[in-house]
């Protein structure tokens, strides 16, 4: 386990001064598309982010934490196996009606 000492983007943005700087906005946003592309790449969806789960490092670093509630994003040869054992349905639309 990491010890991170840093605070949350939240807790950023409820004291720290507003309106934030657009380069530190952009840095931020870009280091949080990286971290979240590096996961797609393992096929991993976060499902839970938000800005407590973001926290903000002295030096400028940006982690996304809380992955418990991630899945394994199905990929397309993964639905299309699913259709083939599941007798043609999508696994994608179960219980959908139409």
């Amino acid at each position: 386990m990491e010890l991170l000492e840093g605070a949350t983007l939240g807790d950023s943005l409820a004291t720290g001064p507003a309106p934030m700087a657009i380069g530190k906005v952009l840095d931020i946003g870009i280091q949080i598309a990286e971290a979240l592309r590096a996961a797609a790449e393992k096929h991993i969806v976060h499902r839970d982010l938000k800005s407590g789960n973001i926290v903000l490092l002295p030096r400028g670093q940006v982690k996304v934490l809380d992955f418990g509630p991630a899945t394994r994003a199905r990929t397309p040869d993964a639905r299309e196996s699913a259709r083939r054992r599941g007798g043609g349905r999508d696994p994608d639309r179960a219980g959908a009606i139409g």
